[in-house]
């Protein structure tokens, strides 16, 4: 919308009253901003200003302007100086001339003078006085204030309107806003007495004076006063105090008026014709002054709600003394029910956690919290949970309202933990069982083993005594330096590994014929470190320390052996990518402590061989069950788990311990404590130095042909007379019919036709005072079962040297306490 144009002034002949009365017709209309507008271009023309603009402020702040200019450029170069020069005429109330402002080649006059009306300043006008070149013939002074009022006027009067509008706006919020709160309390009225007028509890409100002035439709049609449907209103508060009981005691009503407080009573009453529990709760409407003007009185009958609590109170006994978690949890997680015995395997007390997150109580169990969730999403489930110790079986269920949104849960969970613990016994009762019948399985098939390796091993002991004797009997009759000697030496050796590896059969067939001697620990490792050297990869460095002094023990040399063996095959599989393995022979002095520690029968000096490796190590678990049998890590197929629980037996059978000391990824030393002889013990249980041939006669009865060969010519080369036969009866027969004396009967034990026990006995009683020494391949158990392994009986294992052969002979025909003839049975 475009400002209307100002009218131009009249000429000087013409009176100012005209030019006052058009600017009373252009004002008398319009907008304030076109009413300002046009004021500022008049103003203008009549001055012959080129810049002119009306400031309208509120309080002391310019906050709108209007401008008329007829130069725009010059204007807003202006602005600021015009709008600083009305500011200080608003805040002055006077007229302010400041100094000239120099803009391009043109000298522009400011002059500001105020708004003024009833005694206010609403803002200024501020034009560019032009001075002596302004309008000839114009009244300026009357211009400017006749110009000045009427714009004071119409702003007043705008402002003003503006103030109507706004009071006016805000006087039809009020009423609306008054209007609605009078609609929501009447809805509430309505909704109050719909909501009393269908509880059956009785409701009633009695003025100052106890009178009553309005009651619910329950007292009306359940309790009338004077018949079926008759009002209580306008009836005295005591009226229905006396038709519950005949006298009103220590009235409620009373307190709560003279209180203006909430009073609660209990009292005992006539109910509709049986004593019952009533509760009355008297609330006081305050008035104005603070006071209470009235009293809403309420009345509800519990004496259902007693005898429910008595049920709950007999429920909760009987829920607290079994072993179950009853619990309640709302729709936010918050536990609004917790009961029964099993609180207490948790540490807590029956309705301790009421009234707090189950998420924040069980924050440790998220599988919990889980549950719950799953529970107010709307399943039915039952599951598992672990609280610290103790085992619970819990069954959840969400609780619905009548249009089937959850509401919360409810759930009972039971102690399981003797339930667990009884099932983990019975797992682990049946996972015993199951390797009881492993083992049993294992051992029937490691018999069944045995007795093939006795067979096998029977045949070996005959082979190598042939070759170790021949092997022998060449060395002894070659010149050392001989190709001969070199052969013989070699195949003697050869010949000594199969025997070992002949007692290792028996070992591991549990048939080992036990033979204890005095042994030194060092010279067995110095003899078997070569035989380990090629047992072990190219990749594990062996090393070998032996004892300053003789490391002397009574022991088995096959089961030392088969011990060492053992625990070196148990290093190199250790060390799968190789390393270094110590084997030493040391002196140790153990004390009692250590004895009992060691679990050994009796402190002492004791013989310590160590076998030391740098591979994968081993945890305590596996070290706590490193010596059981059968108990293997390698993988299934590859391992026996018999090897070092052998060695275990082998050792404790022998009065001696084993230790293991090891860390994961550290590798593991293995400590065998053998007890130590001194040198008077060993001397006197040694053999006397020496072969010591001699002139008697031997009948030797063998029936494998190289053996009986052999040991012949191994006796003649001695000086012996030998007598041989092939079999018991023969030897029998030869015995009868040679005319001289025979002093040793030399036999092998099992023979077809007469077993070498039975010709020992038939000797005994033909030829009194015949020393006998049985040899045989066979295992210790045949030997036993065969009666010729008690202490009393001279035996020599198969395979044997000419030197053992040679020495054993002599030992027999010297010694007394050993090589007699067996007694028949029953003799």
């Amino acid at each position: 919308m475009q400002s209307p144009e100002p009218p131009r002034p009249p000429d000087g002949a013409q009176d100012t009253r005209v030019l006052l009365e058009a600017l009373a017709g252009v004002f008398g209309s319009g907008t304030l901003k076109e009413s300002m507008t046009v004021g500022a271009g008049l103003l203008a023309h009549v001055l012959s200003s080129e810049q002119a603009a009306v400031f309208l402020a509120d309080g002391e702040e310019p906050l709108r302007e209007y401008w008329h200019s007829k130069v725009p450029e010059v204007r807003e170069r202006i602005r600021a100086t015009f709008k600083a020069t009305a500011l200080e005429a608003v805040r002055a109330g006077l007229v302010v001339t400041p100094a000239p402002v120099v803009v391009g080649e043109r000298l522009i006059q400011p002059c500001a003078h105020p708004l003024r009306t009833g005694g206010r300043v609403l803002g200024a006008v501020c034009f560019s006085d032009p001075g002596e070149q302004g309008q000839k013939g114009v009244d300026r002074d009357r211009l400017i204030e006749a110009v000045t009022s009427v714009l004071a006027h119409k702003a007043a009067s705008h402002e003003e309107a503006v103030r109507y509008r706004a009071q006016r706006e805000r006087d039809q919020s009020w009423f609306k806003t008054l209007d609605n709160h009078l609609r929501v309390l009447d809805r509430e009225r309505q909704k109050f007495a719909a909501f009393v007028n269908q509880t059956d509890t009785f409701v009633y409100v009695t003025d100052g004076a106890k009178i009553i002035r309005w009651n619910n439709r329950a007292m009306t049609v359940l309790y009338p006063p004077d018949g079926a449907g008759s009002s209580w209103v306008g009836k005295s508060c005591s009226d229905v105090c006396s038709r519950l009981r005949e006298k009103c005691e220590d009235c409620p009503v009373s307190a709560a008026l003279e209180h203006a407080q909430v009073i609660h009573h209990e009292l005992r009453a006539n109910v509709r014709g049986t004593e019952g529990l009533l509760y009355l709760t008297a609330l006081p409407i305050l008035g104005p002054s603070g006071g209470a003007d009235e009293i809403m009185v309420m009345i509800q009958d519990l004496t259902g709600l007693a005898g429910l609590r008595k049920s709950e109170e007999r429920l909760r006994t009987v829920i607290s003394g079994a072993p179950i978690v009853l619990f309640a949890i709302d729709p936010q997680g918050i536990i609004t029910f917790s009961e029964g015995r099993g609180l207490s395997a948790l540490g807590r007390k029956s309705g301790e956690s009421v009234g707090k997150s189950i998420y924040a109580v069980y924050a440790d169990y998220p599988d919990l919290a889980q549950n719950v969730r799953r529970a107010l999403g709307g399943e039915e489930f039952s599951a598992e949970i672990e609280i610290g110790e103790v085992a619970f079986e819990a069954r959840y269920a969400p609780i619905r309202d009548g249009r089937g949104d959850v509401q919360g849960v409810i759930g009972v969970a039971t102690d399981i933990s003797d339930r667990r613990r009884a099932q983990r016994a019975l797992l682990e009762s049946e996972a015993a069982l199951r390797r009881s019948e492993e083992q049993l399985r294992h051992a029937q098939k490691m018999e069944a083993i045995g007795v093939l390796a006795g067979g096998v091993a029977h045949d070996f002991n005959n082979l190598l005594s042939v070759i170790m004797a021949q092997a022998g009997l060449l060395v002894k009759d070659a010149d050392p330096r001989s190709p001969a000697a070199r052969i013989g030496a070699e195949i003697h050796a050869a010949s000594k590994r199969g025997v070992f590896l002949t007692r290792q059969l028996l070992t591991f067939s549990r048939n080992e014929v036990v033979s204890p001697e005095v042994i030194d620990l060092n010279t067995v490792v110095a003899e078997l470190e070569g035989m380990f050297r090629g047992f072990l990869r190219d990749d594990i460095d062996l090393v070998c320390a032996r004892a300053p002094e003789s490391a002397l023990v009574r022991a088995d040399r096959g089961q030392i052996e088969q011990v060492m063996l053992n625990l070196v095959a148990n290093s190199r599989d250790a060390m799968p990518n190789g390393g270094s393995l110590r084997i030493s022979v040391a002196h140790v002095a153990v004390g009692g402590s250590m004895a009992r520690e060691l679990g050994t029968a009796a402190p002492g000096p004791f013989c310590a061989l160590t076998v030391q490796d740098t591979g994968l190590g081993m945890d305590s678990d596996t070290k706590g069950r490193i010596f059981e049998p059968f108990f293997t890590t390698k993988e299934r197929g590859k391992g026996t788990g018999l090897g070092l629980s052998t060695a275990y037996g082998i050792v404790k059978q022998g009065g001696g311990s084993i230790t293991v000391s090891s860390e994961a990824r550290k590798g593991a030393t293995f400590t065998v404590y053998i007890p130590s002889l001194d040198g008077s013990t060993a001397s006197s249980g040694a053999v006397a130095p020496g072969l010591g041939g001699g002139a008697e006669t031997i009948l030797l009865v063998e029936d494998e042909a190289g053996v009986r060969s052999v040991a012949r010519e191994v006796l003649e080369m001695e000086g012996y007379n030998v007598l041989e036969a092939e079999d018991g009866v023969k030897g029998l027969q030869l015995a009868m019919t040679h005319q001289g004396p025979i002093h040793l009967l030399l036999s092998d034990v099992v023979m077809p036709g007469m077993s070498g026990r039975d010709l020992a006995e038939r000797l005994g009683v033909e030829r009194p005072g015949i020393r006998v020494l049985f040899i045989s391949g066979y295992t210790d158990d045949t030997m036993v079962r065969r009666g010729v392994r008690d202490a009393k009986v001279a035996f020599l294992q198969k395979p044997f040297t000419l030197e053992n052969l040679a020495k054993k002979v002599r030992e027999v025909l010297d010694g007394p306490g050993v090589g007699a003839a067996p007694v028949p049975d029953g003799s």
